[in-house]
């Protein structure tokens, strides 16, 4: 068990992906309880993704042992450059879109709230857990019409 978790410590992408392992099942455990990550949670854990692939690679490449192993590790790095150029592109072309993020308290209660301004301003309010966690139904909406800007911006008079 120990040469395991040595093994796991000198290998930075088995390390990646058992913490990308641990936060998919954590979250699947946790929807179960109507709960799900706060947006900030998946954008870190996006980048850590990322970066301990590509470390890891790098990792790989410098042990140049085999060179069946080093051209798939070669490939695997340019995919994942190639993905991470791409990115960007496959979202806007999918329509997913970045939604401002605001911890606010209405009615008592604290809430996530999410501001969706591109044709009509609408803002999803979600329960407040903590830091990491948040309700994964809507409590409440508001729409505001007229798009194009953030109800939560200090420089917004409504």
């Amino acid at each position: 068990m120990k040469k395991f978790f040595v093994k796991i410590k000198n290998n930075i992408l088995i390390t990646t992906i058992i913490i990308d392992i641990i936060i998919i099942l954590f979250g699947i455990i946790v929807s179960l309880f109507g709960l799900t990550y706060r947006q900030w949670v998946l954008y870190f854990t996006i980048i850590i993704t990322i970066f301990g692939t590509i470390l890891g690679i790098i990792q790989k490449l410098k042990d140049r042992s085999n060179l069946l192993k080093v051209l798939i590790y070669c490939v695997f790095l340019v995919l994942t450059v190639l993905i991470i150029i791409a990115s960007p592109i496959i979202l806007f072309l999918t329509g997913v879109k970045y939604y401002p993020e605001y911890i606010v308290e209405k009615d008592n209660k604290k809430y996530v709230a999410y501001v969706n301004s591109s044709f009509e301003v609408n803002v999803y309010y979600y329960a407040y857990v903590n830091f990491l966690l948040m309700g994964n139904k809507v409590k409440m909406h508001e729409c505001y019409r007229n798009g194009g800007y953030n109800p939560f911006a200090e420089d917004v008079v409504l």
